[in-house]
């Protein structure tokens, strides 16, 4: 009777064919048995929609080819990544020695709240940059 409970809850893998317990989260929708299998069905099923839909398909394909090309040549802009923000240094002197110029007479607490902020708001625009050229 054990044996009987346990064979109800497995299913059949849709690729490899062999019998897998699902995952207790995903019991109703799992449908392979690993990783392995779920790259090949997604594979699989990304083929026959290519094939369904294919003049959306080569639409789709010459557009990444030529932003492909256009980022080969150089063409688009980039961004900078985090260990590359040498473009970024002369903005940022600039703008340090600006506020350095504005409290010399202040207090050093101040100076280094306003250095604070600035290096916050800066590393802010370069993540929202490098998250949108993804």
């Amino acid at each position: 009777m054990d044996r009987g409970r346990q064979r109800r809850g497995r299913k059949r893998c849709r690729e490899c064919r062999r019998r897998f317990e699902p995952h207790a989260a995903a019991t109703k929708h799992q449908k392979t048995c690993s990783a392995g299998c779920r790259a090949k069905r997604r594979r699989r099923l990304s083929r026959r929609r290519r094939a369904r839909e294919l003049r959306e398909y080569r639409v789709d394909e010459r557009e990444r080819q030529r932003a492909r090309r256009a980022r080969s040549r150089g063409q688009q802009k980039t961004v900078v990544s985090r260990p590359g923000l040498s473009v970024e240094v002369p903005v940022l002197e600039r703008d340090l020695l600006e506020i350095v110029d504005r409290h010399v007479e202040l207090s050093r607490a101040g100076l280094r709240r306003e250095v604070t902020r600035l290096l916050r708001f800066r590393v802010s625009i370069v993540g929202r940059n490098v998250a949108a050229g993804r």
